[in-house]
């Protein structure tokens, strides 16, 4: 079980783009509620730290690196990021829709990738869906305030709402409904 908290944590901690060298201070100004968040938090920064340092070493990279990556990648490029699949190539400024699918996890780290490419493609329009009802992974980092507040972080955007489940048979829409 400490395992996978302390998993969840360094996935949330990077998903919130903080570095094992940011932990520090972000702990040290908090007031944890007992002996036992004290002492995991302790904990769970240094496996954090070592997590990092021993992945370097096997020149390994989990999923967010690979966002982190990304984002860097988008940055260094200055304007001229080359998106390379298989035998195809486009350029950032030439997209002209992104689909993000499962909106309702979105993360920062998604969020700040998303602000690194529309800095290159301010024409770039998005086309997201989502269930804030099947919001389930804000334990790993992902935040419904992009959902709710979708118009806040995207420009000149408009939600729309799809109250028709073309998925289920009527009678379990309508059983889902009464629970709900």
């Amino acid at each position: 079980r400490l395992a996978s908290l302390c998993t969840q944590f360094i996935k949330r901690a990077k998903k919130l783009s903080v570095l094992p060298e940011d932990l520090i201070q972000k702990i040290s100004s908090y007031t944890p509620i007992d002996g036992r968040e004290s002492a995991f938090l302790e904990l769970a920064e240094l496996v954090y730290k070592r997590y990092e340092k021993e992945k370097e070493e096997a020149g390994k990279i989990d999923f967010d690196d690979l966002l982190l990556k990304a984002i860097n990648k988008v940055i260094t490029s200055k304007g001229n990021c080359v998106i390379t699949v298989g035998k195809s190539t486009i350029h950032l400024n030439e997209l002209r829709w992104i689909f993000i699918d499962e909106f309702q996890d979105f993360s920062e780290l998604f969020y700040r990738l998303l602000l690194e490419i529309v800095k290159i493609n301010n024409e770039l329009k998005f086309f997201c869906v989502g269930d804030d009802w099947q919001a389930i992974n804000g334990f790993a980092g992902s935040d419904l305030k992009f959902f709710f507040d979708f118009d806040s972080h995207i420009d000149n955007s408009k939600m729309m709402e799809l109250v028709t489940n073309h998925r289920s048979q009527a009678k379990i829409v309508h059983l889902g409904n009464k629970l709900m």
